[in-house]
């Protein structure tokens, strides 16, 4: 739920563009009686409440002067007591038909009150009247971008532009105009235009942000939000957005924090409430985001997105029929709420739910569907016939879900390269550290869609171990060293950051498991800096591993997975950046096979916590009794008993997984 971008417009915002310019009456009417100027003088002098007093008593002294009712007209609009503004403009139009400002103003007043029809007939009769009238095309194009018409509206906004340049609210409100309709660049030049104006204009610094964070460029939009809370420290709408793009960098504790702030300025408003409890529910503070999202559903009763939510939390929570109860009333609340329906999907547990479900998806109005919601459509489609074992169908559908999948979010996989050779060349200037540093930490590194979760569900049946999740605490602690400084960093310093960055230094536990499974470009760095440290790499038949990526419909910064081709080339990049480094550390680097330990769990599991250093129990064989959050994607998987059934499943797919079954036989580093 993203909150709407904040225009220029309105009587109290902005007057020059929307209220009458009663300064021009009086060089327009030299033979105006005395009152009449007295009342313009007061005007002028900031006190309209007086001269307000003096046009009622010429009002009811009989004048039928228009300028009279336009004043007093635009003195009531900065009120904001619309209803008689607009009776007195109609009255001022009736004097004198052609006079443009009063068209003008009675647009504003009329789009105030919600009729967009209307107020864009009375913006035309003003342009027809004065067609070089830079306000009136501003406040036509408000118009027509409020009643969705963009392409109208960057017109107004333009010609506005030609006759006045140095106008900053047009500048901003083309940008948001462009937004809209996807053109970012083009849009965060019109908000530096407006800057470069006006500098001092948080509305513009804050639509900045939200351009720059839709780029991706978070730091350079957290940036923005700062300067225009800088300006307008009690900005709901910039606090709020600014708590999604902390959120998106992983600074979940800032997030809380701005979204809390923003609520104290707007309490009423269920979209914070709602981005709270994802920051919270991506914290693994379950019990306190269901809490902000009920108080959403308070405000919003049929918000089915907040539903959606909850049931995700109530998952994570181990109450996966709790979870599907609240999917089905997302769906009876909006039927085509597809991310609901693919869940769905996930939980079905008979052929006949199979069936029926995907008999209820073929009903749906799909020319309805953008890209992604298509595909989640598709994903849903392909669980049906994956249960009921129809492979060919389910295979099909499975295209189709990723084909419309990276239509609306391209392949990364050249990112992802980049960044793993960005790592390790940082990684080359740090020097060992003491041998004891690292004691008790953990971690998972693979793929996605490996087999982690189940290993971290194994690992974290033993009490002493803490979860951190799919933390970002390494990357953070390693952020400090800056390429080609020539400067080797003491591995107990970033141990020590790295304690400080995962909110967990082992004061009540004995370890710890970190299971972002990417710290595989760290490994190294891992190694050298935290020699007592365990490291897993998690790996399983790679056919089977790239069919469960192309299923599971992972989120945004796994984009790749959505390509066979592409999932295979990073499986071989991945080997190839461990296979030397399991070399070199030898028997220091575990190499847990999911294949394996399904078939034969408790001979796999004891070597591993033997490996650890751990005591045995069999509690490690249950994983699924376990109450703990699952703070990851796989929350069905995990709450299941240690099962094989998936092992070999790429059979199933085998003309689906072709192409990239070819890359990887040629690679030489799996055997197939």
């Amino acid at each position: 739920m993203s909150k709407p971008r904040r225009k220029s417009s309105g009587f109290s915002n902005t007057p020059k563009s929307e209220s009458k310019k009663i300064s021009s009456a009086r060089r327009r009417f030299a033979d105006h009686t005395h009152k009449e100027q007295q009342a313009i003088e007061l005007i002028n002098q900031g006190k309209p409440q007086e001269a307000e007093r003096i046009y009622r008593d010429l009002i009811k002294s009989g004048t039928t002067n228009h300028i009279v009712y336009g004043n007093l007209a635009a003195i009531l609009g900065m009120q904001g007591k619309f209803d008689e503004l607009i009776d007195l403009l109609r009255k001022t139009i009736e004097l004198e038909p052609n006079y443009p400002d009063a068209h003008n103003n009675l647009g504003n007043a009329l789009k105030k009150q919600g009729d967009l029809t209307a107020a864009i007939t009375s913006y035309n009769t003003a342009l027809q009247l004065q067609p070089n009238y830079p306000d009136a095309h501003y406040n036509l194009g408000n118009a027509l971008q409020q009643q969705g018409e963009l392409t109208a509206a960057i017109s107004s906004y333009n010609t506005a532009l030609q006759l006045q340049p140095n106008y900053p609210d047009a500048h901003n409100n083309l940008g948001v105009a462009l937004q809209e309709q996807g053109d970012l660049t083009s849009a965060i030049a019109s908000f530096n235009t407006a800057l470069q104006l006006q500098p001092n204009y948080p509305d513009a610094h804050y639509n900045l942000g939200d351009a720059l964070q839709e780029q991706g460029k978070l730091t350079a939009a957290i940036a923005s939000y700062n300067t225009a809370l800088q300006l307008q420290p009690n900005y709901p709408g910039a606090h709020f957005s600014l708590g999604n793009a902390l959120q998106q960098q992983g600074q979940l504790t800032a997030a809380i924090a701005s979204y809390n702030t923003a609520l104290q300025l707007q309490p009423e408003d269920p979209s914070i409430y709602y981005n709270l409890g994802n920051a919270l529910q991506e914290q693994g503070q379950l019990t306190d985001a269901i809490e902000n999202y009920q108080k959403a559903i308070e405000i919003d009763p049929a918000n089915s997105d907040v539903l959606y939510a909850i049931g995700r939390a109530q998952q994570k929570r181990g109450d996966i029929k709790e979870g599907v109860l609240y999917f089905h009333q997302v769906i009876n609340i909006n039927p085509q709420h597809t991310k609901a329906l693919f869940q769905l999907s996930k939980s079905i547990t008979t052929n006949q739910e199979a069936i029926g479900l995907a008999e209820d998806l073929s009903k749906l109005d799909k020319s309805e569907f953008n890209d992604r919601e298509a595909s989640f459509l598709e994903f849903a489609l392909a669980n049906c016939f994956h249960k009921t074992l129809d492979y060919a169908k389910a295979a099909q559908h499975l295209a189709n879900a990723n084909r419309r999948k990276l239509i609306h979010m391209n392949s990364d996989l050249d990112l992802q390269i980049q960044e793993t050779m960005r790592i390790l060349s940082l990684s080359e200037q740090i020097q060992p550290g003491h041998p004891c540093d690292g004691t008790g930490r953990i971690f998972i590194i693979g793929a996605p869609r490996c087999g982690s979760t189940l290993l971290e569900s194994v690992l974290a049946t033993n009490p002493n171990i803490k979860d951190l999740g799919e933390s970002k605490a390494i990357a953070q602690a390693f952020a400090h060293i800056k390429p080609g400084n020539g400067m080797g960093i003491e591995r107990s310093e970033l141990a020590k950051a790295y304690a400080k960055a995962s909110k967990e230094a082992l004061t009540n536990f004995t370890h710890s498991v970190d299971k972002n499974l990417y710290n595989f470009r760290f490994a190294d760095a891992i190694k050298c800096s935290m020699p007592a440290a365990k490291i897993i790499h998690c790996r399983r038949n790679p056919l089977d591993n790239i069919l469960s990526m192309l299923r599971s419909n992972l989120r945004a910064g796994n984009n790749y997975t959505a390509d066979p081709l592409d999932s295979a080339k990073f499986l071989i990049h991945q080997e190839q950046i461990l296979s030397p480094l399991k070399k070199k550390y030898d028997s220091q680097i575990f190499t847990f096979d999911y294949d394996n330990f399904t078939n034969k769990p408790e001979r796999h599991a004891r070597e591993l916590i033997e490996w650890i250093g751990l005591q045995w129990n069999e509690d490690y064989l249950h994983p699924e009794q376990s109450k703990r959050i699952i703070k990851t994607a796989s929350v069905i998987q995990a709450r299941q008993p240690i099962s094989n059934k998936s092992v070999g499943g790429w059979n199933n797919y085998k003309d689906l997984l072709k192409p990239a079954e070819a890359v990887l036989r040629d690679s030489g580093l799996f055997n197939i």
